[in-house]
């Protein structure tokens, strides 16, 4: 079920019914996701196939399925678009049309290496633009801003100092952005790449603009 509730008092207003696949992950806030206009939720199946389920909010009804091949969460990538990553170092974007229904689907070229230095999928938005912190500390960009998916040059959040020292981005959800002021926040600790997830007992912050750390 998608349960829609009322966000004063929490009421249930309302329980759409759909497939009964799911992805059995830890909380992420790519499970799900949003159109901007708030029409459409679309929702990560592994089942192990990886698919995402489209629910109309509007008319409160199961759309349909649409098959993401290799490719698994749902990242909101503008007007009716989202996006998931993918295993080959892609990204997967697809469109819906005005009842839900897939309208256009196209993979990304590749802009990371998934076996040297793999990007952890817990993104932030920073106005048009997705950022994801990779396992060895660097940061890479989508640019959701025009039809075709755009791709920065990737920088990194620790220097050589750092990275002797072992220090790398941690936590469930390493990072985050304060948007009016242009900064991002990560979460850090010591340790080898296997400890991506660990907790951290620092916090550093990074000026966007000038991509350097400023505490």
């Amino acid at each position: 079920m998608v349960r829609v509730y009322d966000p004063i008092n929490l009421t249930l207003l309302a329980e759409i019914p759909i497939p009964n696949k799911r992805a059995t992950t830890i909380p992420r806030t790519t499970n799900n996701a949003l159109t901007e206009d708030n029409r459409f939720m679309s929702v990560s199946n592994i089942t192990p196939a990886t698919s995402v389920s489209i629910v109309d909010l509007k008319e409160r009804k199961f759309v349909g399925e649409i098959e993401i091949p290799g490719c698994t969460l749902t990242i909101p990538a503008g007007g009716s678009r989202f996006m998931s990553l993918c295993s080959d170092g892609t990204a997967l974007s697809y469109s819906l049309d005005a009842e839900g229904k897939l309208a256009h689907k196209k993979r990304s070229e590749v802009f990371f290496d998934v076996n040297k230095d793999p990007v952890l999928e817990n993104g932030v938005r920073y106005g048009d633009v997705w950022l994801f912190p990779s396992v060895d500390g660097m940061l890479y960009s989508i640019d959701i801003s025009n039809e075709e998916l755009g791709f920065p040059e990737p920088w990194s959040l620790i220097n050589d100092t750092d990275r002797e020292a072992a220090w790398r981005t941690g936590g469930m959800q390493q990072i985050t952005v304060n948007e009016p002021h242009g900064l991002l926040y990560s979460i850090m600790h010591q340790g080898p790449a296997h400890t991506y997830e660990h907790a951290g007992p620092e916090i550093w912050v990074y000026d966007l603009k000038s991509k350097k750390r400023v505490r």
